[in-house]
């Protein structure tokens, strides 16, 4: 089937109309035969455009390859964009050169595709490359899904038709259509997995299976269409343990079922979404992610991504970042109970009970301390949080209040403890010093309506009085 004919049928398969495509140049083989073959198709049917992104990774050799094609286009008048696009050094640290490269240049192509309308994104994978990638998805120990490979259309208007075509199918399209492609020397550095397995395993493998290409993709074909039958299944079940928003995924503790691939497929669905460039977890991740829900505390999934325990919750997450890992902020109201999962701790906020009316300022264990506020105010707008700038209290039996950070010091609180502790606060004022002293602004005097009873409980310590008090949220 020629590249014509394969694009054809792969608009007839997904029942595209193709309206305004644009085509992702490189200069090399495989994007000079879908730029071409696209060409033939396009003629008083649809409009095609192209766009070119220069990494600048091989210096002169990246600017003739941006050369190459402009005259290509130009030749053709064929509407070109060229976009340069340096790697960003964090993002080739964390993902190494290809998947930076890759991750900028899908970055940059839609936004492409955004300023010139166009509704697809042609790129040129085809059958080699589809074949290489179920190869070192199964050599990292990936999952069934992983084995699905490169999708032929994405929800964002990726498309790739040639994925039926081997490379020698366009080498020999680009012969007879007597054009010479940019020849990328990269592709022969072994230092990247991808190339080792071309060069290497590949023909190895096909000594003892002459068609490993075909079978391999065939692999992608199957898991591809498995996995489709069974994400909405997943989909629909797992709305019933686990609450979607646009940055996380929360997962009811009390509701996860206990079938161990259902919770993995659906961990691995939610894994994608919110990090859709990992290529990080593996099924034996998954299974030790899945088997130990019911005890973790805190477990990071891939570079960007963790699950943090939230009460009787667990909250997949983008990770954050050190300096937003040590402020920590969360309201609570008389009678709930939260969890810190940055300190493994629990906190109680309750009013006392009725028989406790008379006690006055007692502190029940270090951990626990009544206090008041005035008492036309509100019982609204607590907060535990750790130290800000500019924290000031004031300690009991003084007349003015003092920093915060001073009032540690004379504590002899260690430094390192100090970003740790969950200050109470009421309208902005610290009201307790969690092991350390209320407030003498928030005192109990008179055991008025607005007094109120706070206790914390690390993971690694005993209440000092019967939890079962208080009501949890």
């Amino acid at each position: 089937m020629s590249p014509c004919e394969t694009i054809e049928r792969f608009f007839r398969d997904h029942a595209i109309d193709p309206e305004h495509v644009l085509v992702a140049v490189s200069g090399g083989t495989d994007s000079t035969a879908l730029l071409l073959a696209l060409e033939e198709l396009a003629a008083g049917r649809f409009r095609l455009s192209a766009a070119h992104v220069n990494h600048h990774l091989r210096g002169v050799d990246s600017d003739e390859d941006e050369r190459f094609v402009r005259d290509l286009c130009q030749e053709r008048n064929i509407p070109l964009q060229v976009e340069s696009s340096p790697l960003d050094p964090d993002l080739e640290k964390s993902l190494g050169v290809e998947g930076a490269a890759r991750t900028a240049r899908y970055r940059v192509l839609g936004n492409v595709q955004r300023e010139v309308g166009a509704r697809y994104v042609a790129t040129a994978h085809q059958k080699n490359d589809q074949a290489e990638t179920v190869l070192m998805r199964i050599i990292s120990g990936s999952g069934v899904d992983r084995l699905s490979g490169i999708q032929p259309l994405t929800p964002e208007g990726i498309i790739r038709p040639f994925l039926r075509l081997k490379r020698e199918d366009l080498e020999q399209y680009l012969e007879e259509k007597g054009t010479t492609p940019r020849d990328d020397r990269s592709n022969d550095d072994e230092r990247f997995l991808r190339n080792r397995v071309r060069a290497q395993l590949m023909p190895l493998l096909a000594q003892w299976n002459p068609a490993i290409i075909d079978t391999l993709t065939e692999t992608a074909t199957q898991a591809r269409e498995q996995s489709s039958a069974f994400r909405p299944l997943i989909a629909e079940s797992s709305s019933r343990w686990i609450e979607e928003h646009p940055d996380t995924a929360e997962l009811d503790l009390d509701k996860i079922p206990s079938d161990p691939w259902f919770v993995q497929c659906a961990l691995a669905r939610q894994i994608h979404r919110l990090d859709p460039e990992s290529r990080e977890v593996s099924a034996a991740d998954l299974r030790r992610i899945a088997r130990n829900l019911s005890t973790a505390s805190r477990v990071s999934v891939t570079r960007h991504l963790e699950l943090v325990r939230m009460g009787g919750w667990l909250v997949l997450r983008r990770k954050q970042s050190p300096l937003a890992a040590t402020a920590f902020e969360f309201r609570i109201h008389p009678g709930a109970e939260i969890e810190l999962p940055l300190l493994r701790a629990r906190v109680w906020l309750r009013s006392p009970l009725p028989s406790d009316s008379a006690i006055t300022g007692a502190t029940h264990g270090a951990r626990c301390q009544r206090f008041q506020i005035p008492r036309e105010n509100e019982a609204t707008g607590f907060v535990l949080r750790n130290r800000r700038a500019g924290d000031r209290f004031r300690p009991l039996g003084m007349m003015e209040q003092k920093k915060l950070t001073d009032f540690m010091i004379d504590r002899k609180i260690p430094a390192k403890e100090r970003d740790r502790i969950p200050l109470l606060t009421w309208n902005g004022q610290v009201i307790w010093v969690p092991g350390i002293e209320v407030s003498e602004d928030f005192k109990v005097r008179n055991g008025d309506q607005n007094v109120f009873e706070i206790r914390i409980v690390f993971d690694d310590e005993r209440p000092t009085d019967n939890p079962a008090d208080f009501q949890r949220r």
